[in-house]
């Protein structure tokens, strides 16, 4: 169930754990508080200043398998921290939510779509929208982008090719330029027919190009390009029954400036028309989630 919420705090705490015995230099196992949070494939930690590679985990026995041997004297409770590949600790980030008015504040997890939207920066009563059977923070519903003096908060274009000639050719693809019925807010559509995002997020584009039934020779196919690379691409066979739709689909984080064009081919041995009208050749575009 999605639900409001009021932001309390957020809070990032360090990945890791303690040693649990003293260690002498030299050894090459260390036995610890707990492992929850070490790749048992290995990696890279902290302990007490030195920087540490490890080979993995011995789960039964908790303990962390060095590369290497300890380089110095190790006590109990001495923090081991988990590092990334580049060295930066790794951290658990949680907003405190507060469900309902009076109550204590909850911590929950955070959407990967909001990873960077979320920080121990923001302001204490910030609305946020979280699912309550994962206890996950999924968007922020206060974000008040500014267009022609209207709050914005999902962006969204939807429209429907016009009817254009598209040549045969397995490798030949033809930008869709023409567009009608076209309903937009908080996207640029732009003059070629390219689609501008204002205001980054994570967003869904659906396409669905019907192409005209006076061949059942080749393929139909149609991709959506961001920023000059395939993000969504199908290709089957002629409908024999008639007009064939080729449904395409992708979900992307996508960042201001980023831009979404529509392409399509088939491959009949002539000319086919991808056709218009009333709910037909439909593409959307519309964010989901900060």
């Amino acid at each position: 169930m999605i639900q409001k919420g009021v932001l309390d705090r957020v809070t990032a705490t360090n990945l890791g754990t303690v040693v649990s015995a003293d260690h002498s230099a030299g050894v090459t196992q260390l036995l610890v508080d707990f492992l929850g949070d070490f790749d048992e494939a290995g990696g890279w930690l902290l302990l007490n200043d030195a920087l540490l590679a490890y080979g993995g985990t011995d789960e039964d026995n908790s303990l962390i398998l060095l590369a290497s041997p300890l380089p110095a004297d190790a006590v109990s409770g001495d923090e081991v921290q988990v590092l990334t590949a580049t060295g930066e600790p790794r951290v658990s980030i949680e907003a405190h939510v507060m469900i309902d008015a009076g109550e204590e504040s909850v911590p929950h997890t955070i959407h990967s779509a909001l990873e960077g939207r979320l920080t121990e920066d923001m302001q204490p009563g910030s609305t946020v929208l979280v699912d309550t059977s994962t206890r996950m923070v999924v968007g922020r519903d206060n974000v008040s982008a500014q267009l022609d003096g209207n709050s914005v908060y999902n962006p969204y274009v939807t429209r429907r090719a016009t009817v254009v000639s598209i040549p045969s050719g397995g490798t030949i693809w033809t930008t869709l330029t023409g567009w009608t019925e076209s309903v937009t807010q908080g996207v640029t559509v732009e003059a070629d027919g390219s689609l501008t995002i204002v205001y980054p997020g994570f967003y869904v584009t659906d396409v669905a190009p019907s192409f005209s039934g006076a061949s059942t020779a080749g393929n139909r196919s149609a991709r959506i390009l961001i920023n000059g690379a395939v993000a969504g691409y199908l290709s089957i066979p002629a409908d024999a029954n008639g007009s064939t739709d080729v449904p395409v689909r992708c979900s992307r984080v996508l960042a201001q400036g980023d831009n979404i064009v529509i392409q399509v081919n088939q491959s009949s041995g002539a000319a086919l028309n991808v056709i218009g009208g009333s709910g037909i050749s439909p593409n959307s575009l519309f964010r989901v989630s900060l």
